[in-house]
């Protein structure tokens, strides 16, 4: 049978682990590579209004 004291230090281990995932996440959104620096490579894929720009050029 697990104590009530180590079914609260878990809780609270899990508890920590949880806070630092969230900030650890919202961290890596603010100052991620992304952040810095935008992909601007389209690998192939144009959404429908850029290829109609293109197709007016052409």
């Amino acid at each position: 049978m697990i104590t009530k004291t180590a079914l609260m230090t878990l809780a609270a281990f899990a508890a920590v682990l949880a806070v630092l995932f969230i900030v650890g996440y919202l961290l890596g959104a603010a100052f991620g590579p992304e952040s810095v620096e935008p992909d601007t490579h389209d690998h192939g894929l144009r959404s429908p209004v850029s290829a109609l720009v293109v197709a007016e050029e052409v």
